[in-house]
């Protein structure tokens, strides 16, 4: 996965990226999709990473992202 110029091989969160409503954790991804609910900040961390993984791993394979549901 490519990083902004300047940024080191390393997972940052965005602190936009994370949200709470009504009590549940969800998180936003670069392709508008919205994922959760997660019981915790921590669990929605948690859930990115392996996100984030995921999307790497098709990168590696040469499979595009997915892209967000227009409906």
């Amino acid at each position: 996965m490519a990083h902004r110029e300047g940024e080191k091989d390393q997972t940052r969160f965005r602190s936009d990226r994370f949200f709470c409503e009504e009590g549940q954790w969800f998180f936003t991804t670069r392709e508008n999709t919205i994922q959760g609910p997660f019981e915790s900040r921590e669990e929605a961390e948690k859930e990115l990473e392996m996100y984030l993984h995921d999307l790497r791993q098709r990168e590696k394979f040469g499979m595009s992202r997915p892209s967000a549901d227009p409906g």
